[in-house]
């Protein structure tokens, strides 16, 4: 009984949180703007032609679920239709979730027990399904 109310009151905490970023320092932005820095990954996008199923509110909370991503100042939200021929993914319409930090590093925290800690300079990136929510892969490429 114990556990569930911890469990609660971080999720409380945890939505909050979010929200507050969601409100004061979240940008939106939509359409090819990372064209050049994405291509050196061997990915290309495009602007998409419909409307995400999931919210970029979503993505960020599903990215941060899936990263525990620490220390950033700054979350900007890209929805793209992302082509990665190596990976057989072509034009999926997806969200890049990036954690940004202008003054010094990230630091993704060390997950569940086991996992390894990693510190990131600057940005961190996830790609979110805009359709499923699903996490795709963490990329940094600028």
């Amino acid at each position: 009984m114990k556990a569930i109310k911890v469990a609660a009151i971080v999720l409380i905490l945890l939505a909050g949180i979010i929200t507050y970023l969601a409100l004061t320092r979240i940008a939106y932005i939509q359409g090819p703007k990372t064209q050049q820095n994405v291509a050196q990954l061997g990915m290309k996008l495009d602007a998409p032609t419909s409307k995400a199923s999931i919210s970029g509110f979503t993505a960020i909370v599903n990215a941060w679920k899936s990263f525990h991503t620490t220390g950033f100042d700054r979350i900007t939200v890209e929805y793209q239709l992302i082509t990665a021929a190596p990976q057989g993914i072509n034009k999926l319409p997806a969200y890049i979730v990036s954690f940004r930090n202008d003054k010094g590093r990230l630091e993704p925290s060390t997950g569940p027990p086991g996992s390894s800690h990693m510190y990131l300079m600057h940005e961190f990136n996830v790609i979110v399904d805009a359709t499923t929510g699903h996490v795709i892969e963490a990329i940094q490429y600028r």
